[in-house]
């Protein structure tokens, strides 16, 4: 597949699908960190294995793009991993992606490390390194990345941007805009062969830096360091989040409390 050149150009001034898939694959390359938010035990076995599990689309939690989005027999194609850019944590992301909470990691690639696999992967796969762009019907037909937009109404060669072969993979309703997602996606020529492993390089553990999440208490800090330690990850490469012990995200379903209340009350009255 071609993914277009490699050029460099302002978002504002991008007119048609071609210069935004090239757009992307550019921005993709740009980060100083890529970030993947998942479990500890998720991120022991990337390390015991030193590969990267690549999803199947079917898989992922926005089923409206793979349903509604790109081209369906290019989704047969395809596995990739997420990562989103950004230097600050993100609160949405540690509350969707990481279960059970007290286990919750980051994993941030260094663009170094992030290229360096990018490099080693294309020898034997076709592969693509891309920001997403986020598309808006509500109020305007609109593009949306890293906060700013461009109104496509009247841009004949973009108002079919989300059914284009070249996008797919690539393009999100503006609800997942805050992901401000980045994507490692392979094209398989076997669609039938989706368990793919990508193998990481050598020096992955090494290189690689982990924040350990808000809900870890102190002792279980301290079993994470030493076990990610003995696997390779430097000291220097563990962080922990500036909002340790100071986040609480109520696990319980709303209507449930609300029922519970409800039901109190009514034994007061009764």
């Amino acid at each position: 597949m071609k993914w277009g050149m490699n050029m460099s150009q302002d978002f504002m001034q991008l007119t048609s699908v071609d210069e935004v898939c090239a757009f992307l694959k550019e921005r993709g390359s740009r980060h100083q960190n890529y970030h993947h938010y998942t479990s500890l035990q998720t991120l022991k076995l990337i390390l015991n294995g030193n590969t990267w599990k690549l999803s199947d689309p079917i898989t992922m939690n926005d089923l409206q793009e793979r349903q509604e989005k790109g081209v369906e027999e290019v989704w047969r194609q395809t596995v990739f991993a997420s990562f989103c850019f950004g230097e600050s944590e993100n609160m949405a992301m540690w509350g969707l992606y990481c279960f059970p909470r007290q286990a919750a990691v980051r994993i941030s690639l260094p663009r170094k490390l992030m290229m360096q696999w990018l490099a080693e992967t294309e020898k034997t796969a076709d592969v693509l390194l891309s920001d997403v762009i986020y598309v808006g019907h509500q109020k305007a037909h609109q593009l949306r990345w890293n906060n700013r937009r461009i109104d496509i109404t009247e841009m004949p060669a973009l108002t079919n941007i989300s059914h284009e072969r070249i996008m797919t993979g690539l393009i999100k309703a503006d609800a997942w805009s805050y992901e401000n997602e980045v994507r490692f996606l392979m094209r398989l020529k076997d669609a039938d062969n989706k368990g793919i492993f990508a193998a990481l390089p050598g020096d992955f553990a090494a290189f690689v830096h982990v924040m350990l999440g808000p809900w870890m208490d102190q002792e279980a800090r301290h079993l994470a360091k030493a076990e990610l330690n003995a696997l390779g990850v430097r000291e220097k490469n563990i962080h922990e989040s500036i909002f340790t012990g100071k986040v609480h995200l109520d696990n319980k379903c709303e209507s449930c409390t609300y029922f519970l209340a409800d039901q109190m009350r009514k034994k007061v009255n009764d």
